[in-house]
Order: C-alpha cells, then structure tokens, then sequence
C-alpha cells in the first residue's frame, strides 16, 4: 500500500518520495499501512469460543423465528 501511496504522488507533483516518509506520514495520523489480518494470533480460548458459539446460535434462532435481521458480512 506504500508504494502505491508512493507512485500515486510522485505521478500527481512530480517529486520523488521514500517509502520511509509515507510510513512515517501514516504513522503520525494514526493510520495502518500494512495489511489487515484475516484470523487473530494464537490460539483462541476455548471458553471464549464456545461462549460466542452459543451466542450466534440464539441469534440464528432469533433469526428464523423473524426478530431480528441477521446477516454475514464478507
């Protein structure tokens, strides 16, 4: 995404830019520059795991009987 940030300004001012100085931008706004994860790190808690597995299936219940609007974002 750096670079891409990178090749988008130096075709739109025509000046040269670093990597480093687009990292340190997105730094300073509080901004990620790097991919998003798709699955947490590590090992989730069992306990957790069941908790909320028990709770989307209340919801999924809830779902059929027509009390709420559940749907799965991608």
């Amino acid at each position: 995404m750096v670079s891409k940030a990178r090749e988008t300004c130096e075709k739109a001012s025509g000046k040269k830019a670093g990597d480093i100085t687009f990292k340190r931008f997105f730094r300073s706004i509080g901004a990620r520059y790097r991919r998003i994860r798709k699955r947490p790190r590590g090992i989730p808690s069992p306990q957790l795991y069941t908790y909320k597995k028990e709770k989307l299936q209340e919801l999924e219940i809830l779902d059929t009987k027509g009390k709420t609007g559940l749907y799965y974002a991608y």
